[in-house]
Formats: C-alpha cells, sequence, structure tokens
C-alpha cells in the first residue's frame, strides 16, 4: 500500500512521509537493504540544510563566553530537573520511566529556558532580574502538576542553555542521556523530524552535530556547577531496575516501582518516541546499526 501510494504522489512532502514510513516497515520486517534505500531517497528528497561550521562557532562561543563567577539567583526550588542528549537517545524513555514516580512530573519539550536564555544574552542581568525569570520559568511549570516536587524538561537544545539555567536554579538537576552514536545517528537517519532539526537527514550532518554536542557536553562536566548524572542508554534498557534507582536517587527521592513499568504510564507523549515509550523496556534496539553498516560508515567512525 505504502508503495503503490507512492508511486501516485505528487506533492514532496508527501512523498518524504510515505518513504520514511516505508522505510520504517521494510527495516520491521528485515528487509535492510530495502530500507536504506527508501530512507535515504526520502532525506534526499527532503534537502534540508545545516551548516555544520556555524554550528561549530556557536558552540565554541558558548564555551567561550561561560563565566563561572556570572552571578545566578536566589532561587533555592529543586524542581526543574533538564534531561538532555541527542534526539533519539533514550530522553523520551527516562523522562517516561521518571513521570510514573507519585512525585515527578514529566512536562515533555518546554520552550521556556531557550527563550529566557535568549533574553538574558542582551542584558548584563542582576540577581534581581535572574529572581523574575527564574519566577517565570516556574510560574509556567508549576500549574501544570502543583503536587510534583520534580518536574522535567527535555527540550533537545536545553543543552545549549545550560549555563543559563544554572544561573537560575543552583538546586536544578541536569540528566545526560547517552547512547552509540551509530544507533543513535541511524534511528535520527529513520525518523521524520520536523524542520527545525535540518542536520537530521545526512550521516555527515548528524556526526558533525554530535561531534560538537559531545564537546560541549564534555565541557558542561567539567564547568557547569549543576549536578549532573549521565545515563547510558545500554547500560538502562539492560539494567533499568539499576538505573531506575540511581535516577531516583539523584533525585532525591525513594524508589518507585512504578519508574521501570513505563509501558502502564498513560501520559499523552508527542515526541518521535511516543510509540516506542508504550512497549516494555527492551534491549532491542542495542547495536542495530550492525545490520546497516555498509550504509553508515561516518556514523560508525
Amino acid at each position: 500500500a505504502l508503495e503503490t501510494s507512492l508511486l501516485s504522489a505528487t506533492q514532496p512532502a508527501t512523498q518524504v512521509l510515505l518513504g520514511k514510513q516505508l522505510g520504517q516497515v521494510l527495516d520491521a520486517v528485515g528487509q535492510t537493504d530495502a530500507a536504506f534505500e527508501a530512507i535515504d531517497r526520502a532525506n534526499r528528497l527532503r534537502n534540508l540544510e545545516f551548516n555544520p561550521v556555524a554550528h561549530r562557532s556557536r558552540i565554541n562561543d558558548i564555551i567561550n563566553g561561560f563565566d563561572p563567577h556570572a552571578s545566578h539567583s536566589e532561587c533555592t526550588d529543586e524542581s526543574p530537573v533538564f534531561i538532555v542528549g541527542v534526539p533519539r537517545s533514550g530522553t523520551s524513555l527516562i523522562e517516561q520511566m521518571l513521570d510514573g514516580h507519585p512525585d515527578v512530573h514529566g512536562a515533555g519539550e518546554r520552550g521556556e529556558l531557550q527563550m529566557i536564555a535568549s533574553h538574558l544574552s542582551e542584558i548584563n542581568a542582576s540577581t534581581d532580574d535572574l529572581n523574575q525569570l527564574a519566577n517565570v520559568y516556574l510560574n509556567r511549570l508549576k500549574p501544570l502538576a502543583q503536587k510534583a516536587t520534580r518536574i522535567t524538561d527535555k527540550m533537545p537544545d536545553n543543552f545549549l542553555a545550560l549555563g543559563e539555567a544554572a544561573r537560575l536554579f543552583p538546586n536544578a538537576r541536569v540528566i545526560h542521556c547517552i547512547r552509540d552514536p551509530a544507533d543513535t545517528g541511524l534511528s535520527v537517519l529513520f525518523q521524520h523530524f520536523k524542520d527545525t532539526i535540518p542536520w537530521a537527514t545526512r550521516q555527515e550532518d548528524i556526526a558533525a552535530y554530535v561531534d560538537d554536542y559531545n564537546r560541549l557536553m564534555n565541557f558542561w562536566a567539567l564547568n557547569c556547577p549543576l549536578k549532573m548524572l549521565t545515563v547510558p542508554y545500554e547500560a538502562l534498557v539492560q539494567h533499568p531496575e539499576l538505573w531506575g534507582r540511581r535516577l531516583t536517587a539523584f533525585l532525591g527521592l525513594p524508589f518507585h516501582d512504578a519508574v521501570i513499568q513505563p509501558q502502564n504510564n498513560p501520559r499523552v507523549v508527542r515526541t518521535a518516541s511516543f510509540d516506542q515509550v508504550r512497549r516494555p523496556i527492551h534491549t532491542d534496539s542495542i547495536g542495530k546499526f550492525n545490520a546497516y553498516k555498509q550504509y553508515i560508515p561516518r556514523l560508525i567512525a
């Protein structure tokens, strides 16, 4: 049905969407060569533009502009939890797991931190300014779950603004999701993202983006004062209870069995992983890149 529809489709956007769906179906039944051909055709047809040099320059500016002695707010609220990671690295799974805890609310991908960080870059913020901006963020998220003591925000681009997050919320926490870049990149290629992720259609662009992502996260690990827990996707799905306990302990919360049963969580998930989080935690995606090794040499490198 998908192949027939592709033959009659005339709009490029429709061809891309059908091609991505066809690739995913072929992958599911083990026809890897045909699956990658369908995905590659759809990605080339989409023809998004990403400038890796400009992106690297932006990362350089963030690193060079970070001031560890900059003023920070007087906010003592511990509720903000920023889940960061390259898309397809396990961020949705971790948020789904944590949202199962009665004291945690998964707020999804929020845009507030990005907007506040942009504003901070334009002013010489005083402590009062930072207090007000911290309250702006909290006033947007707190009404979503008034009884929650921790609220997660998993906007992917928040990794760019962890310096600003540290100034606003000295007691916030960061959960950093990592995953084999070959598996991550392959999954990104197969996914149909919005145009706001222009690096997601070519393996060379994905590799460049991941390289600079890792460079900035390594910098934050050494220089950002926020508490940070790095969670390897492979270890998480192989030992979910161990990592479920580590995650809840990191958040200062007691363990709860619902954390390792994300498939029972009825919350609405609006990210690309909306279907995967309905399944019990599994290891099926580990090493999936091996079936496509001949097609993704840059991601493997």
